[in-house]
């Protein structure tokens, strides 16, 4: 943060998983986290964005190329008696697209946050539920 301040510039991303918005079973402490997240991210916001440092949260279902994705739905699939292909089509059915978010496509949204293309967004989320979330 200090070097951010001296150069005037710079980009704080946070990936804030769509439970965070969500009222969901077994997802225990994780909701309140993401959402103190994305809360942070207002904040940091309101103190910083004058000084030219945006932030925002990235904020995503569950990205099938990644190793955490498979413990946590495994864990889930588990709760409920299904395989963990099973809850990840139950996941994806609930998004408007009917597949999760890819790797690629959160990359891709990071590249863009992270350039000034986006200078004029700060303390906002990137919403890439593919319309899980909804707003």
């Amino acid at each position: 943060m200090r070097r951010m301040i001296e150069k005037r510039s710079g980009v704080i991303m946070m990936h804030t998983p769509e439970p965070g918005r969500l009222g969901a079973p077994l997802i225990g402490a994780m909701a309140p986290a993401r959402a103190a997240m994305e809360m942070l991210c207002h904040d940091l916001s309101a103190e910083y964005a004058s000084q030219g440092i945006r932030d925002a949260c990235l904020r995503s279902i569950g990205i099938p190329e990644t190793p955490v994705i498979d413990v946590v739905f495994g864990l889930h699939a588990k709760a409920l008696g299904i395989t963990p292909e099973q809850f990840r089509a139950l996941m994806e059915g609930m998004t408007h697209r009917r597949r999760s978010t890819t790797l690629a496509e959160l990359v891709n949204v990071a590249d863009f946050m992270a350039s000034d293309r986006a200078g004029a967004m700060t303390g906002t989320a990137a919403n890439l539920t593919g319309g899980r979330v909804v707003e």
